[in-house]
């Protein structure tokens, strides 16, 4: 039994993890309505037929507020990878940033992989029948073209395929034929 499966088991009585396949994962984003961006909303698991359903110990093991990540249920396993941290300084009361390469599950401080750069603004896919998540983009003050496979069953962060172009905060979706499509976001050759 791998290090996600163990970790999956301690949260076996959740009522969040009876039925996975019905759980939404809204990864973290920033509150643009109230024109802040010093306190990054929290990630949260929804139910796919009840909006009021949340996951309270999900969110309380687990959820990092890292705005512009992205992320998925990889191995029935929730998992956030990249964004931006905000880290606040006591002293004079503000918020300085860090981009992300880690990749984030349950009841870890620590990333449970690294991707190969930092990102944040990347879109993630779900592959190989949702073993793998496809990172793909972001930025980390430039736009990337490069990709990674993120798996938790071994932990493994590889370098993927680069982007035809680099994009960031963009989307993407897999095609019935097996293709890939990016959507929206912005690039630069």
């Amino acid at each position: 039994m791998g290090k996600s499966s163990k970790i999956l088991n301690s949260f076996k009585g959740d009522s969040c993890f009876s039925f996975v396949s019905d759980l939404i994962l809204v990864v973290t984003g920033i509150n643009h309505i109230l024109r802040t961006y010093q306190m990054p909303s929290q990630s949260d698991v929804i139910h796919a037929s009840d909006p009021f359903f949340r996951c309270e110990n999900f969110a309380q093991a687990f959820l990092k507020s890292l705005p512009y990540a992205t992320g998925a249920f990889l191995n029935n396993m929730p998992l956030v990878c990249g964004g931006i941290r905000y880290i606040y300084n006591k002293i004079d009361m503000s918020y300085t940033t860090e981009i992300e390469s880690g990749c984030y599950s349950f009841g870890s401080e620590d990333p449970v992989v690294k991707m190969s750069v930092p990102r944040y603004g990347a879109a993630g896919i779900l592959i190989e029948n949702g073993k793998s998540l496809w990172v793909t983009g972001g930025t980390n003050v430039e736009l990337h073209r490069s990709t990674d496979f993120i798996q938790l069953d071994p932990p493994l962060a590889q370098p993927g395929p680069d982007l035809p172009v680099a994009m960031g905060e963009h989307c993407l979706i897999q095609l019935k034929n097996g293709t890939f499509l990016m959507i929206g976001g912005g690039g630069k050759k």
